[in-house]
């Protein structure tokens, strides 16, 4: 499950997979408001973390 309270993480197997960065909420919201159950795999997730803050924060 997606969490978009400052940073990106997933349950996969029983497993929670964080990203590495701290992200920003909007673009968090914005990428996952039309996934109401916000099913996504772990590396989709991360690699979505990452492009939130390459474009915010200019960095990974």
């Amino acid at each position: 499950m997606l969490i978009c309270d400052g940073v990106i993480s997933v349950m996969f197997e029983g497993v929670r997979f964080w990203s590495d960065v701290e992200q920003d909420k909007h673009c968090c919201e914005k990428k996952y408001s039309g996934n109401p159950k916000n099913h996504v795999d772990p590396l989709v997730a991360i690699k979505v973390a990452r492009g939130c803050a390459r474009s915010r924060y200019g960095f990974l």
